[in-house]
């Protein structure tokens, strides 16, 4: 229930082939650019008893407290210290931060993104899941029609920024913002 959605391309995409088609996906209200960072997408999943556990998109990686963590791609090692210093999760419901690590030998871009072989990263959005509890039931086929249908709220831009700013995390590159209709 944690795992960031595929993002969709700007353009429909053929279901028997897989080839982009004319008609692009429709959006509503504006639309925010972001650099497109290479790296790997992590999550921080902040937990209503205090705890937070650590993960890639596909695994969970690190659980507070665990004596060893999975050394994927530095993910634990970079995140941990965030994770530590987020601010408790106050009602019932989990949040996720999600967050592009790079540099080091994350890809073979990394050279391009910080100097020896430092690691970095960036916030590109945050979920709040309020029915968890009830979807702890789900198995994961269900779970992931709920993900891919949008089940996950989001933080909108203008909370996001201000959540990046009172945690001291860096946003992606902000590139524009265009009204959907301009499209």
């Amino acid at each position: 229930m944690t795992k960031y959605p595929s993002i969709p391309t700007y353009h429909s995409l053929d279901p028997r082939n897989g080839r982009l088609l004319d008609e692009a996906v429709r959006f509503a209200s504006v639309v925010v650019g972001t650099e497109k960072v290479d790296g790997t997408n992590s999550r921080i999943i902040l937990l209503p008893d205090g705890t937070y556990l650590l993960g890639s998109r596909e695994e969970l990686l690190y659980a507070q407290g665990d004596l060893i963590g999975n050394p994927a791609l530095g993910i634990v090692d970079a995140l941990r210290p965030i994770a530590d210093n987020l601010p408790a999760v106050e009602d019932d419901h989990i949040v996720v931060y999600y967050l592009e690590v790079y540099g080091g030998k994350v890809t073979a871009a990394s050279k391009q993104y910080t100097g020896g072989k430092r690691i970095g990263y960036r916030l590109f959005d945050v979920a709040v899941i309020g029915d968890y509890q009830e979807m702890s039931g789900w198995d994961s086929q269900r779970v992931a029609a709920w993900r891919d249908a949008g089940g996950q709220q989001f933080l909108g831009e203008t909370t996001l920024r201000r959540t990046a700013e009172d945690t001291g995390l860096d946003l992606t590159p902000r590139l524009f913002e265009i009204d959907a209709t301009e499209l």
